[in-house]
């Protein structure tokens, strides 16, 4: 069982799988919180690079009109 796991749940086991352990390294879900974190800024820069209309029909379909993605990518850059 890896607890840095970001899906690992000391209560609840993996929240992926939905299994009362972690599967380790070898799962194909498995990222640490550093590499979930990457993975995240890496998806909001590319949402920001987007032209404003498609950045304006994915914000309506799926986040309920919020660019968040936008916070996040300007922290990124000023980082």
């Amino acid at each position: 069982m890896y607890i840095n796991c970001f899906a690992y749940n000391a209560e609840k086991g993996c929240q992926i799988l939905k299994t009362e352990s972690g599967c380790g390294y070898s799962c194909p879900f498995y990222k640490n919180r550093e590499e979930l974190e990457a993975g995240r800024m890496k998806s909001n820069k590319r949402l920001a690079s987007l032209p404003d209309e498609r950045q304006r029909y994915i914000a309506e379909t799926y986040h309920g009109g919020k660019r968040s993605w936008l916070e996040t990518a300007q922290k990124a850059v000023s980082v």
